[in-house]
This record gives structure tokens, C-alpha cells and sequence, in this order.
């Protein structure tokens, strides 16, 4: 997909696939190791519906757009997660009781490194007028307090409209912030735990 032509819906989630691939493969494979059993595989559709759930969205009829931000090069796939190929999902849509998702994969192939790609992503929708609400699961990799800083710099940039938007702006972390965040947070280990069949 062209980065250029991405329009942006009311709802939508900004996923770095490094993420998954990364952070969340690792947590299946050590807690199945540890549980003595093999986890099932993430049910992409359904886990992003708990984390709609989780951020309020409510109701029916809500058009989800689902950005996939993955690096350049490499085997395309979501390691951990059914559907596992991102050149299917790329431009395809589903429907849920929640609404419809519509899925885009977008490389910095090219153009910028898989970070600094994610963080202009979030800025343009920090600026999008229609905006009601933003998922982010960026890559563990990236620094929070970088994150926190575009954040906070866009509200200074873009005033009212960017303040707005990070009001509705849901960041699923791995663990509770130790301050307090331009935005909202969520714990993303309560659906991934549920999605992967682990009991606390």
C-alpha cells in the first residue's frame, strides 16, 4: 500500500507487527513452555475486538481501520496470530458484531525507519478531525518516554484538535505507566491472556 493513500476511519488502531512477532510470540511460547501445553494462536479479528471493547467502543456498525505497520524486507508474516499472512489481510475487510474492520499494511520501506514511520502515523492522526478513537501497540522497542514526547509535542503543534484526539488515544501497555500519560492507557495482558487461554 502508499503510504500517501491511507484515509483514516473514526476508529483505529495503529499495530506495529513487531509487536506480535516480537513481545507477544515470546509470551505464547514461554507461558506454553511453563503450562505444559501448546497455546492456541491469536485469533487476530476477535483479540482487536477485545482491545475495542476495552477502550469503549460500543454498539454496532463501527468502521475499524486496522494499520499494520511492518518492516521492510523479511517473511510477512504474523507468527503467533490466525490470519498469519499480512499480504491477505493487505486491503482486505471483515465483519464483526462490533462493526467492519478494514485492514492496510504499511512498510517504511523506502522512507523512513519502522520507528519514526510509526511515530508520523500518530501524528497524522493526532490531526485527523474525525478521529473517535486510537488503539496504539507500538513495538516494544520503541522508547516510551519517545512516544510520550511526540505525544505532548503535538499538542503543542496542533492545539485543540490534537488535545481532543489524544483524549480518545488508548495506549496498551505491558505494564501500568509510572506517571501520568497524555492519554489514555489500557494493560494489554488481560486479552492476551483471555485470547491465549491462560488463568491467573
Amino acid at each position: 500500500m502508499n503510504n500517501t493513500d491511507i484515509k483514516f476511519s473514526e476508529n483505529v488502531v495503529l499495530l506495529d507487527v513487531a509487536f506480535l512477532n516480537g513481545w507477544v510470540s515470546n509470551v505464547r511460547q514461554i507461558m506454553g513452555e511453563r503450562l505444559g501445553r501448546e497455546l492456541p494462536r491469536l485469533d487476530l479479528v476477535e483479540w482487536l475486538t477485545c482491545l475495542l471493547l476495552d477502550a469503549g467502543v460500543r454498539g454496532e456498525g463501527n468502521e475499524v481501520q486496522v494499520l499494520l505497520l511492518h518492516a521492510a524486507g523479511g517473511d510477512k508474516k504474523l507468527v503467533c496470530c490466525v490470519p498469519d499472512s499480512l499480504a491477505e489481510l493487505d486491503g482486505k475487510a471483515c465483519a464483526t458484531p462490533l462493526g467492519e474492520f478494514s485492514f492496510a499494511c504499511v512498510t517504511a520501506e523506502g522512507l523512513a525507519t519502522d520507528e519514526h514511520l510509526y511515530f508520523d502515523l500518530l501524528t497524522l492522526l493526532l490531526n485527523s478531525e474525525n478521529l473517535k478513537t486510537l488503539l496504539l501497540l507500538p513495538s516494544a522497542e520503541v522508547a516510551d518516554e519517545k512516544l510520550e514526547d511526540l505525544m505532548v509535542q503535538a499538542k503543542k503543534d496542533m492545539g485543540a484538535g490534537a488535545e481532543k484526539n489524544l483524549q480518545c488515544t488508548h495506549w496498551f501497555r505491558m505494564t501500568p505507566p509510572e506517571h501520568e500519560l497524555p492519554c489514555q492507557w489500557c494493560l494489554v495482558t488481560y486479552s492476551l491472556a483471555y485470547m491465549l487461554d491462560i488463568n491467573f
